[in-house]
């Protein structure tokens, strides 16, 4: 069989059997696919150089983009000054096609040819549109380092069909990918562009790596630090920080606490809003503070505790909270750890911070933007973009998702207008998006009878987006209302950049169908 024979062929290679070179002379005289030919020339370059040279002259015209490629490779490495100018200008035509799978099989071995400086040749098949070229060049990138070919794999990690393999070579790139790293995640506000750099930063496993990692985390936003800090604890799960660095983590540690016990103070008399705000902004805080907390004391057990734990946070199950608590005061390695973890998590009542709010929200862009607003907020017609926030922030499907977040998404929500008794969508329609009600109420209706009535903050139109079908009931303004709608594209993007914002969908999705069921007398309540 095929897979007999190259498995023979291959470990034939391993132990030099000289008679392999007549069997495969033999099979290159009569096989066809091109396929076959480059399997078999892989595996005769490596016992018969004369002879490997010999085919790699005769089948250089051949039009399979992978043999001519790898055939051009092996002239360039022995070749003559004819051979060599073959095989370059074979590279060229590659490297110049129109055709994707022509410049992509250029791409996986221009990092092996020994030929003068190809690093502008490599940037360009690195920004290649088409994502298999990219891949294939970014392998080849990684034996070629320069400052402008780390640069181009930077700009790469937004790329989906790219990121992994990004990730996968991030250590082979090494400290010089860093800093560009970082001015591309400003450059991107989407979550998903965050975590994915954080998960690269992390995958750079040097001491300078470590030291940059640390900076990073006394000066971050708090939702990137949270991303950071998290994908630190898990790189620290098989590799123990610095002596040096356990301190400055702790003082990032009681940095922290600070900021989580000012903030908790000031919700007691902050307005609604600012109180959810707050609240949300103590959430991450407290994320971050475990995953750092970890980091400087037993990592492989306190790890698996922390999803549990921030689960039980987000629903306020203080049983869970308290017995995931137990588990991690029992695996810290000192006092001063257990005590600021009490401070923050059962001592709030008693824990004093020498921090006031106006001094915590000077180093937090977002809560001063919010602060401000909400102080000289008049709700006028034209609604602004904070005025959605405050709305999407008291909506269940957005209500834990960072502040800077919300703001993205409230720019690019509708606002739409319904007078009593106006169809906002019917039964039958193609679903065009989600409604957020910023006002009003609204009933949802099939075949006359009224399934579910939503009020203000409810959100509906999910079912028809997801399903990517026709709406099944349709909407009626039950009063005169106000909608925030995020269209279909966009709202798909959401779910792609921010998974959380599906389990939400989930459980309210349950929680519909549960009254949908008891409306139809299917279960009882």
């Amino acid at each position: 069989s095929e897979a007999l024979f190259f498995a023979v062929a291959k470990l034939s290679c391993e132990i030099n059997d000289p008679s392999l070179v007549k069997i495969i002379d033999k099979r290159m005289r009569v096989e066809k696919q091109s396929q076959i030919k480059l399997a078999l020339l892989k595996i005769i370059k490596n016992i018969d150089e004369a002879k490997t040279l010999l085919y790699a002259k005769k089948l250089i015209t051949n039009e399979d983009p992978a043999l001519r490629a790898f055939c051009a490779y092996l002239l360039l490495q022995k070749g003559n000054f004819q051979e060599v100018k073959s095989a370059i200008d074979t590279i060229a035509q590659l490297m110049q096609s129109q055709h994707p799978v022509d410049r992509a099989e250029a791409a996986k071995i221009i990092g092996d040819l020994p030929v003068g400086n190809l690093s502008n040749e490599l940037v360009k098949l690195v920004n290649d549109k088409s994502d298999i070229v990219c891949i294939n060049a970014l392998y080849a990138a990684s034996k070629i380092k320069s400052e402008k070919i780390i640069s181009a794999v930077a700009a790469q990690f937004n790329r989906n069909a790219v990121i992994y393999h990004v990730l996968k070579l991030a250590d082979k790139f090494g400290d010089p990918l860093l800093v560009p790293l970082i001015e591309q995640m400003n450059k991107h506000s989407s979550l998903k562009n965050i975590v994915n750099a954080a998960k690269i930063i992390n995958q750079i496993k040097t001491p300078q790596s470590e030291v940059f990692i640390i900076d990073l985390l006394e000066n971050l936003d708090f939702f990137e630090r949270y991303q950071l800090a998290k994908y630190f604890a898990y790189r620290c799960k098989s590799q123990a920080i610095d002596l040096k660095s356990r301190d400055k983590i702790f003082n990032i540690i009681k940095q922290l606490a600070e900021y989580i016990i000012t903030l908790h103070f000031a919700k007691s008399t902050a307005e609604p809003f600012l109180e959810k705000e707050l609240s949300m902004r103590i959430f991450w805080a407290k994320k971050s503070f475990l995953y750092l907390l970890s980091v400087i004391s037993n990592t492989e057990k306190i790890l698996p505790i922390l999803p549990n734990l921030t689960q039980a946070i987000s629903q306020n199950n203080t049983h869970n909270i308290n017995t995931a608590l137990e588990l991690i005061e029992a695996y810290l390695t000192t006092s001063e750890q257990k005590k600021i973890l009490g401070e923050i998590f059962d001592d709030l009542n008693e824990a004093s911070s020498t921090a006031t709010l106006s001094q915590v929200i000077a180093h937090d862009l977002w809560l001063m933007t919010m602060v401000n607003y909400v102080q000289s907020r008049k709700r006028g017609e034209v609604m602004e973009s904070l005025e959605k926030v405050i709305i999407l922030r008291q909506c269940e499907l957005f209500k834990e998702l960072p502040g800077e977040t919300l703001l993205a998404i409230a720019e690019e929500a509708d606002i739409l207008n319904f007078e009593k008794d106006d169809v906002i969508y019917a039964q039958g329609d193609i679903a065009d998006g989600l409604y957020i009600i910023a006002q009003g109420e609204v009933a949802l209706v099939r075949d006359k009878n009224t399934l579910i009535d939503y009020k203000q903050y409810d959100f509906f139109g999910f079912m028809g987006i997801i399903q990517n079908k026709p709406y099944y009931a349709s909407a009626k303004a039950l009063t005169a209302c106000q909608l925030l709608c995020l269209d279909k594209v966009t709202f798909d993007r959401i779910l792609e950049d921010v998974p959380d914002v599906l389990m939400s969908i989930t459980r309210v999705m349950a929680s519909y169908l549960a009254k949908i069921m008891v409306k139809e007398r299917l279960i009882f309540p």
